[in-house]
């Protein structure tokens, strides 16, 4: 419910820096998504494409509705613990494929009464004591600090905030001599940032060192999910496990604010994974009116398109092209 992705603000902004004064098209079988058309071909595609962290929509009024004749619709990263309803294709023309894309990774939190009881269920007291005890050193080694910035952020606050997490994905990505989407698309995401956070469809949280942070997530909010977006941490903490802490952070403020699940979207990198509890696959579905052989045959180009470009991510080829583009263009 409130998919952050499907908000008036997100279509604008999103719009405004990657497709400015492009017409866009709703369709009334099809709730909340907003589409762009492909020039010259009856493709039509959500708006924010795969800038998003999981798209959700619903069909209704099949049966009595003809405004897919002839078209295709393509609804990039739909991940498939969302459960769209899609019973009502059962009877119409309108038909369904789902090209299987990355994986993703969450933490359900729904089964247990607080924070405590999730930790003590999902670590073994072992590994409890470890996180522990990196976070206690951090806080022993350093002034530490945790903030969270939600709906009552000033624009002060805000300004301070993400310049503090430019810099720091900077630093640790030339470290690691690769780019980052997030800053190759800063001004897109230092737009949108502030107003969801202003809506409470996103919350920020900080681990700071007499006062800077050193560790910083910006995640999007639906009614009961919090999809961790943007992460950094100081190069410099790297030894202090400050993922782990971060996250015990998220999760506690989850636990006390009702939401169920904490979406790690794509990635397995190994401080988001110990915190998983399951798996699940992002899903591009394409929509298509089976009755029409054109919107029949486009359906079939894309669903093997994106089925050989996850063949590709499979055997690692992606990694490679991210090395190279750092390589030709370091600074761009």
């Amino acid at each position: 419910m409130n998919n952050p992705f499907l908000s008036k603000t997100f279509v604008k902004i999103w719009l405004k820096h990657f497709k400015e004064n492009s017409q866009t098209y709703t369709f009334d079988f099809i709730s909340n998504v907003t589409f762009l058309k492909k020039s010259l071909l009856p493709i039509y595609t959500n708006v924010g494409l795969n800038l998003t962290n999981g798209m959700s929509y619903a069909l209704k009024n099949l049966s009595a509705n003809s405004t897919f004749k002839n078209k295709v619709f393509l609804i990039y990263d739909v991940p498939t613990y969302f459960n769209v309803d899609l019973e009502n294709l059962k009877k119409s023309n309108l038909k369904i494929k789902k090209s299987k894309q990355y994986e993703g990774i969450l933490t359900d939190l729904s089964n247990y009464d607080s924070f405590d009881d999730f930790f003590s269920s999902k670590f073994k007291s072992k590994t409890r004591y470890n996180i522990r005890k990196k976070k206690r050193l951090l806080e022993k080694d350093f002034d530490i600090t945790y903030s969270v910035y939600d709906d009552t952020i000033t624009e002060e606050q805000y300004e301070f905030v993400s310049e503090n997490l430019k810099t720091l994905i900077s630093t640790r990505f030339n470290s690691l001599k690769r780019k980052n989407q997030v800053l190759s698309c800063w001004d897109y995401y230092k737009e949108l940032m502030l107003p969801l956070l202003k809506e409470k469809r996103a919350v920020m949280v900080t681990v700071n060192d007499n006062g800077s942070p050193i560790g910083m997530t910006f995640n999007f909010l639906s009614d009961k999910v919090l999809f961790y977006a943007i992460t950094t941490f100081g190069i410099k903490y790297l030894s202090y496990n400050i993922g782990h802490t971060t996250i015990l952070e998220i999760a506690k403020w989850c636990c006390d604010n009702g939401i169920d699940i904490i979406d790690f979207s794509k990635g397995d990198a190994e401080y988001k994974s110990r915190w998983e509890t399951d798996k699940y696959h992002f899903e591009h579905h394409i929509l298509y009116d089976s009755k029409s052989p054109i919107a029949t045959i486009y359906a079939n180009i894309l669903f093997k398109y994106f089925n050989f470009k996850q063949y590709l991510r499979d055997k690692n080829i992606n990694v490679l092209l991210v090395k190279l583009k750092y390589l030709i263009k370091p600074n761009k």
